[in-house]
């Protein structure tokens, strides 16, 4: 998102308003924040919200005071809260016009039924979509999903079914089925085409792995662009 902000929106200046309290949103900000400055961005403000915070007048006039003109906020929580945020920095009282971006805890089912069209433009970035280009295993998944479940298929769905299929062909891969064997054949796992596309895993085991960045438009989260690993 760092890298978004600044070669695909322009972004100069940032700032950054967290959920406290949760480790994953803070890691998140602490991410973006060096990534954004590496990137050549200056963040102006990090502001600071507890689960449950429904006013936030203190953080929004502290950003407004840092830098009114600031270019966009990075806005990094997993509760209900931060719709609330963006539409009260929309409001008349703050005006403020800076592109709202976020994380993969923005993937909510009710998020435009909080944050209204104060979310109109925003961007957040999320490890799936259903309307991107995918491979012929990740649009049987979609079907398949859509036929069981009669809505389409989110992030955690897309993540559950392509860590299973990942299992499964480790599991083909080797003529021994113990666990020492199976995670040797996952940690060996390149290229992997399922709902999403997994690269490799690198020395920490962590997935490099593609992602989605989608974006509110007409009163809708919309696909907006992949990036591949």
């Amino acid at each position: 998102m760092a890298k978004f902000a600044t070669r695909e929106l322009k972004a100069i200046t940032a700032a950054v308003l967290t959920e406290t309290g949760d480790s994953y949103s803070e890691e998140l900000s602490e991410a973006f924040i060096e990534n954004f400055e590496t990137q050549g961005g200056t963040v102006t403000a990090q502001q600071f919200y507890e689960m449950g915070t429904v006013d936030f007048t203190a953080q929004l006039t502290e950003i407004n005071a840092v830098d009114p003109a600031v270019d966009i906020i990075f806005l990094a929580g997993l509760g209900s809260e931060f719709p609330l945020a963006v539409k009260q920095a929309k409001s008349k009282k703050f005006g403020i016009a800076a592109t709202f971006l976020g994380g993969d805890g923005w993937d909510r089912p009710d998020l435009v039924d909080i944050g209204g069209t104060a979310l109109e433009g925003s961007f957040f970035a999320n490890h799936f979509s259903p309307d991107a280009q995918l491979s012929e295993l990740g649009n049987l998944f979609v079907n398949l999903y859509i036929e069981k479940f009669e809505v389409a298929p989110n992030g955690p769905a897309a993540l559950g079914f392509d860590s299973t299929n990942i299992v499964i062909e480790a599991m083909r891969r080797t003529t021994d089925l113990t666990p020492a064997a199976i995670r040797d054949e996952i940690e060996a796992t390149q290229n992997y085409n399922g709902a999403m596309m997994l690269s490799r895993f690198d020395e920490n085991r962590q997935a490099i792995k593609s992602l989605v960045i989608n974006t509110v438009k007409d009163g809708k989260i919309q696909f907006y662009q992949s990036i591949a690993p």
